[in-house]
């Protein structure tokens, strides 16, 4: 290892900490309040899909029951009926949009995800500057843990060049044919 391109990779590293550092001090106190619970909420939602995809089953091991009489016939048993599985909702997982300036091209991805991996995902976006769209998305499906489990992920990108200055708040919304998740978002447009 090159003990050179070891201090670059941190000198770069501190940078993109620092850069964050300075855009979260820019914020105000709600801001920075949301910021801390979508934190929080993102890292609940990791561990609940974790649990989703992996439940904890206790093992269960046949025991004799003291109320069956010795010799007497089994109990018959009546298959359970099958039951429509209810649809899960689709998760936003963009927690929020960068910054656009006046007159420069933008270009920021937003990810969703649906456990129901045959549901078919679908984002738009309202209340975007002039000048920015939603483009084309891309829906793949991703395994997530080691027994095969997939989960089906969209990314879509929100680009283009707006001449509007000032702060719009983004209607994000992801659905799929059963289901719809709304997340809004803030973009700023900075002047020069």
């Amino acid at each position: 290892m090159n003990p050179e391109n070891n201090l670059q990779e941190s000198e770069t590293k501190k940078s993109k900490i620092d850069l964050a550092l300075q855009n979260f001090r820019g914020l105000d106190k709600t801001q920075k309040i949301s910021v801390a619970s979508l934190l929080l909420l993102s890292a609940a939602l990791i561990a609940g899909l974790s649990l989703a995809l992996n439940p904890i089953r206790p093992r269960l091991t046949p025991a004799s029951s003291p109320l069956t009489p010795p010799n007497s016939p089994s109990p018959t048993t009546v298959p359970s009926p099958t039951s429509t599985p209810i649809g899960n909702i689709p998760v936003i997982n963009t927690f929020s949009l960068l910054s656009a300036t006046v007159n420069k091209n933008y270009r920021v991805k937003v990810e969703g995800y649906d456990l129901d991996m045959q549901d078919e995902l679908s984002f738009t976006a309202t209340n975007l500057p002039a000048g920015l769209t939603l483009g084309t998305c891309n829906t793949v499906l991703k395994k997530v843990n080691n027994i095969g489990n997939r989960v089906s992920y969209i990314t879509c990108i929100i680009s283009g060049k707006t001449s509007q200055v000032g702060k719009f708040t983004v209607m994000l919304n992801l659905s799929d044919s059963n289901n719809i998740s709304t997340k809004y978002m803030n973009l700023e447009v900075l002047e020069f």
